[in-house]
């Protein structure tokens, strides 16, 4: 039986009673009139709008939880990791509470004018019928709609990435009422998994996840900022709610579905939040948190989340097209017949709004980011000022003040329209500038692919590694002088892997290898080191596309091709179909590790001269050269490497080391960074000094290693 506002009771926290009990009844009657009316209407009309109900699961209630059921949940964790523990649990509640409380306003203006078909007629409504505001309101409803589709179009691109380890994006037009469950079991399997797995993607032995109750000393404000507009954009989303109101049989249904949707929110987005920030740490946090789990866990937790990626972008491209076409054919009989010109219009609206969503994906391809500047662009509005302002013209004049709960939630509601031109304008300054900041920390090719991440190295770091860290640490707090006389000279082989014997088929010119030694001598030169070379080309179409890392065509390869001994360094340049990763250097998975095994493999479009932009310049042998092993460079007393056939230059990633005292390996990586550009979201400040050891962006210009602690020093 449908819930009598007239019944509840006037110390609602919900403010009930801002409509009284008279107003109340005829706002139910006058609904009931009209939305039977317009039934009326349809009765005899092959598509029919008023057909949702609450009985009808996946129908309604169905849309609601898909809606707020989704992948921005993920986000949770990292805008714990940025306002604390604390803060972070008490913002979503009370956003919570505040979206709850909007949106039954929302419902109760509608209840008062059951004509309203969308978020524009309410727009039109509050500012007293004006054509200009329905049209301002209907360009921010379709675009806060296309930027919600563009997310879907990112995250379905990374869940591709994901999941086939390959660029290639997809946009599927299918819509699942199951997509809320499948979601939900995506976000449980991401806290389970972030708890069972041994540590978190990216971890470094001896440095914990950092978990903090409040924010940490030094959190900025456009940190701060971004992470309270993530946790807002989750759970705004009145601007589709007149939609559904305006479908549904009896809109008197309304809040049984909003009720179960706050509460399912309240719990889980407060449980994800709080129980992977616990597992993962500031150091080690991702969004969305399926970028902290391991592998395979991050693809089973992902692929959980394909119904709702796919429905929920489906969901929002649908109600713009709805709007759009209501507004093509007003009073036409192809909106309400199957006709080929009303399913032609149907469909290319729905192509046009997700063209646009794509460019928009490429243009602004940072999740945490769109999140953040969608907030602040539309949750203003659709989020607070609007409903403020419909709580003053369903309360007008001297009913606003006629009792201390309507005085309070009358303050209230003047405060959500500053709180809404606070979103406007502070929010879109800092969303900029975190995307601004965002570039700067990642080389990303505008419209040349959906993938989030950046092309990056493969190499892999083990425990061997790590606790050769560890042991660095306590040597280079003794001050060991370093050896560098300057003679140190690596053999270089370097194997040239090619589908068949043109340029195009991989084979490099003798001029470019050349120029690519040149590039690596100068780069090594302050060190001590300089590389003589041997050049050997094959022709193995099967090794110049498939030996990708730790594959059996990898470990066939290299049996094969081997030069030297174990003071020779093999490099293959191969054209491996996956273009993401630009290369990889050997580490050893145990001690006796195999010098067959050892070596550099770079793609054959990040050689110099190659066709990858930015990474064709000769920097990306020199970074992995900066990961390779070679029994001759230097030993570790400290570590007992006798069984070792071979030894390594040992340079990380600059967030897997730096210079700071007492802290990581040491080695001088990259000029100081507030951000880490391969980790996902660690936060270290530390000194460094450039070399080529930063994945993303080749841009130093010198070369200044640091090998105090990492020398022979018998």
């Amino acid at each position: 039986m449908a819930p009598s506002i007239k019944k509840k009771s006037s110390s609602s926290v919900l403010g009930s009673d801002d409509i009284e009990r008279h107003d109340a009844s005829t706002l139910e009657d006058s609904s009931e009139a009209s939305v039977g009316a317009q039934i009326e209407r349809e009765k005899d009309h092959e598509i029919k709008y008023r057909s949702c109900s609450w009985q009808k699961l996946g129908i309604t209630a169905a849309l609601l939880f898909s809606e707020y059921i989704c992948l921005a949940i993920l986000s949770f964790p990292w805008s714990f990791s940025i306002l604390g523990l604390v803060p972070g649990i008490i913002v979503t509640l009370t956003v919570a509470a505040t979206v709850l409380y909007t949106s039954l306003i929302l419902w109760r203006y509608c209840l008062k004018h059951p004509d309203i078909r969308d978020v524009c007629d309410i727009g039109k409504k509050l500012f007293g019928g004006s054509e200009l505001a329905y049209n301002v309101t209907a360009v921010f409803f379709i675009l806060n709609n296309t930027f919600i589709q563009a997310l879907h179009v990112l995250v379905g691109a990374r869940l591709l990435n994901t999941l086939t380890n390959s660029s290639q994006c997809t946009v599927v037009f299918a819509v699942r009422t199951f997509s809320a469950v499948t979601m939900g079991i995506a976000v449980l399997l991401a806290i389970i998994f972030a708890g069972i797995q041994d540590h978190p993607f990216g971890y470094i032995a001896g440095d914990e996840p950092i978990v903090t109750v409040i924010s940490l000393p030094g959190t900025t404000y456009v940190a701060g900022m971004s992470a309270f507009l993530n946790i807002s954009y989750t759970f705004i989303g009145q601007i589709t709610l007149p939609s559904f109101i305006a479908e549904m049989e009896n809109p008197l249904d309304f809040p049984k579905a909003l009720w179960a949707v706050t509460i399912a929110e309240m719990v889980v987005f407060s449980l994800c939040g709080a129980l992977v920030y616990h597992w993962v740490g500031n150091q080690y946090m991702t969004s969305p948190g399926f970028g902290s789990l391991q592998e395979p866990y991050k693809k089973i937790a992902f692929s959980f989340a394909i119904p709702t990626i796919i429905f929920l972008g489906s969901l929002y491209s649908t109600v713009s097209a709805r709007f759009v076409f209501f507004r093509l054919f007003k009073n036409s009989h192809h909106r309400h017949s199957n006709t080929v010109v009303g399913w032609s219009a149907w469909a290319g609206i729905l192509a046009a709004t997700w063209v646009v969503a794509f460019i928009i994906a490429e243009v602004i391809p940072f999740f945490s980011d769109m999140l953040s500047l969608m907030s602040s662009l539309f949750d203003g509005w659709f989020g607070f000022i609007f409903w403020a302002m419909a709580y003053l013209e369903l309360n007008p004049g001297k009913k606003r003040w006629e009792n201390t709960s309507k005085t309070i939630q009358t303050i209230i509601n003047y405060f959500f329209i500053l709180l809404g031109l606070y979103f406007l304008v502070a929010g879109t300054y800092v969303s900029i500038q975190s995307i601004i900041d965002s570039y700067h920390a990642q080389a990303v090719g505008v419209l040349a692919s959906t993938s989030e991440r950046p092309r990056v190295c493969g190499t892999e770091f083990t425990p061997v590694l790590q606790k050769r860290m560890n042991a660095g640490r306590e040597i280079g707090k003794l001050n060991y002088d370093q050896r560098m006389d300057g003679s140190t000279t690596v053999q270089i082989y370097l194997h040239i892997i090619s589908a068949n014997e043109t340029v195009e088929g991989g084979n490099i010119p003798d001029d470019k290898i050349a120029t690519q030694i040149d590039v690596l001598n100068a780069s090594f030169k302050p060190s001590g080191f300089s590389f003589v070379s041997k050049t050997l080309r094959t022709v193995n179409e099967t090794w110049y596309f498939n030996a990708t890392q730790l594959s059996k065509y990898e470990t066939e390869m290299k049996a094969a091709l081997r030069q030297g001994g174990k003071d020779a360094l093999n490099v293959y340049i191969v054209g491996l179909t996956n273009e993401d990763i630009l290369g990889w250097s050997t580490v050893p998975l145990e001690l006796d590790f195999s010098v067959q095994n050892d070596g550099v493999i770079v793609h054959n479009s990040c050689f110099i001269g190659g066709s990858s932009t930015i990474f064709n310049e000769g920097k990306t042998l020199v970074h992995e050269v900066g990961h390779v092993r070679l029994l001759h460079f230097f030993r570790t007393p400290r570590l007992d490497y006798s069984k070792s056939e071979t030894q390594w230059f040992g340079l990380y990633h600059p967030f897997d080391g730096g210079c700071a005292p007492g802290d990581y390996d040491y080695v001088a990586d990259t000029p100081v960074e507030d951000w880490p550009k391969g980790l996902g979201g660690a936060r270290l400040d530390v000194t460094l000094a450039p070399i080529f050891l930063d994945s993303i962006l080749f841009v130093c210009v010198s070369l200044a290693l640091c090998f105090a602690i990492l020398m022979d020093l018998e």
